[in-house]
């Protein structure tokens, strides 16, 4: 099992990739989606951002607001709609609103260093 997992880490890291507007973590064939309560995530451009600081973020739906963000609403728990902002390479912004009482919170972190991921792909 471990070593499909590495292989398809492997194989996530070498493929060309996109997330499709509004695509949860079952993706197909053409998602670059990878989650878990430690997951992380792919952008449009491959580049991996790490989740784990993301409280409870274990299935999320996905959708691009502009280049560089990425929207995620949270759907396990309580929903809350989180926009990831790839401020520069490797540095990014999240922007959290909890509902149903909106309360905006900012978190930037950067993603070195990288784990290893547990890839989830369709």
């Amino acid at each position: 099992m471990r070593a499909l997992v590495v292989a398809a880490v492997a194989m996530a890291g070498l493929s060309a990739c996109a997330i499709p507007p509004y695509d949860d973590f079952r993706a197909g064939p053409g998602a670059c989606l990878v989650v878990g309560s430690s997951g992380f995530m792919f952008d449009r451009n491959c580049t991996r951002f790490e989740l784990a600081w993301l409280p409870g973020a274990q299935r999320l739906t996905v959708g691009q607001r502009g280049p560089d963000d990425i929207e995620i609403l949270e759907v396990s728990g309580r929903h809350r709609l989180i926009t990831v902002r790839r401020i520069r390479e490797g540095y990014y912004c999240a922007l959290a609103r909890d509902y149903p009482r909106p309360r905006v919170t900012r978190d930037c972190r950067t993603t070195d260093p990288v784990h290893p991921p547990i890839s989830v792909r369709g």
